[in-house]
């Protein structure tokens, strides 16, 4: 069993009123890699995110290859930014700039020690899906 979770801590009190947890990649789990993501986006006239940027800060438990490392990586912010796509926000929340979230990605076997330390947003990437 692997899982995300929202972190208190970084994230705005914004709630969302459709807000579905991000898949765990697939490729990440298998390597034992866990991951803290922060996210920072704006809420549209219909509720929707938008200029969603995701930085991602990886563990490792066991030494994995340069190559998978870095498609694992890529597979965090990828289903981070999925996840907040399908998150729907009150329009009342329109135009609202700045919404701050993290995730920490964690398998249920794996202690919190593995978490890595969270990214600086000057490492945010912009939409790597379309």
């Amino acid at each position: 069993a692997s899982g995300s979770a929202i972190a208190d801590d970084w994230a705005d009190e914004l709630s969302a009123t459709t807000r579905g947890e991000p898949s765990y990649p697939y490729l990440a789990a298998a390597m034992g890699m866990t991951a803290v993501c922060r996210a920072s986006y704006g809420i549209d006239d219909v509720g929707r995110a938008f200029d969603v940027c995701v930085a991602c800060n990886t563990g490792l438990e066991r030494p994995t290859p340069p190559r998978a490392q870095a498609l694992a990586s890529q597979q965090f912010v990828q289903a981070v930014e999925v996840a907040i796509s399908q998150w729907i926000y009150s329009v009342d929340l329109a135009g609202y700039i700045g919404v701050r979230t993290e995730i920490r990605f964690l398998l249920a076997d794996q202690s919190p020690d593995l978490l890595p330390d969270p990214p600086g947003m000057d490492e945010c990437r912009g939409p790597q899906i379309t």
